[in-house]
């Protein structure tokens, strides 16, 4: 192997190393966070969309999208490290960013909301803790944009997309969101797909190691 392509190697697993235990910290992190909002008061909103829509349970078509789109994104990525890398660093950033808009804007749930057991959440936290306040901006909207961003093709983006958008349908007319939460999600996913990849540009410059 070419000592530089040995060496840049190298450094990749080690960032895949790093970026692990940082994503292992932060869900650990997150889950305690999101305990606490559950016990914070917030605002309800006036939702003129949420108003127009009976409630209804997708709580089956929503977890079929999520978990569907998991497995597939990973599949499509497994040969390319490096973006790989970057979806996971992406994740990160958005968990951080959506820490830090629910900590800015403390909301109730909206009236008519139907809970949505999420079968993942509750296995990896509290299975008799039921999260209602974990609202701006959508986690499940933004974690299946991200997925399209990252689809190299253009057909396997807009399949994501379309995903995305029924996604959001169904979490509106299931009252898990306000349409704020929904519609501001994919520009925050956005955001931390830049910061990560503006890093891994200072990187390459030899800005950042």
């Amino acid at each position: 192997m070419i000592p530089s392509v040995k060496k840049e190697f190298i450094r990749l697993r080690f960032h895949f190393l790093a970026t692990i235990l940082t994503l292992v910290l932060t869900l650990n992190l997150f889950n305690r966070f999101v305990a606490w909002v559950e016990t914070r008061p917030g605002s309800v909103l006036q939702d003129p969309i949420l108003a127009m829509l009976t409630p209804r349970d997708f709580t089956v078509p929503v977890f079929i999208i999520i978990y569907g789109a998991i497995p597939l994104i990973l599949f499509v990525l497994r040969n390319n490290p490096l973006q790989l890398l970057k979806l996971f660093q992406s994740y990160i950033a958005m968990i951080w960013i959506r820490t830090l808009a629910m900590y800015a804007l403390p909301l109730d749930p909206p009236t008519g909301m139907i809970l949505l057991r999420d079968p993942v959440v509750e296995m990896v936290g509290d299975a008799g803790r039921m999260l209602t306040r974990d609202l701006f901006f959508s986690g499940h909207t933004a974690t299946v944009f991200l997925f399209a961003a990252f689809m190299p093709t253009w057909k396997g983006k807009a399949a994501l997309g379309f995903a995305t958008a029924a996604l959001m349908f169904m979490l509106a007319a299931q009252h898990v969101h306000y349409t704020v939460d929904l519609v501001a999600a994919p520009f925050f996913t956005y955001g931390a797909v830049m910061i990560v990849n503006r890093l891994h540009a200072l990187r390459t410059r030899g800005v950042l190691k």
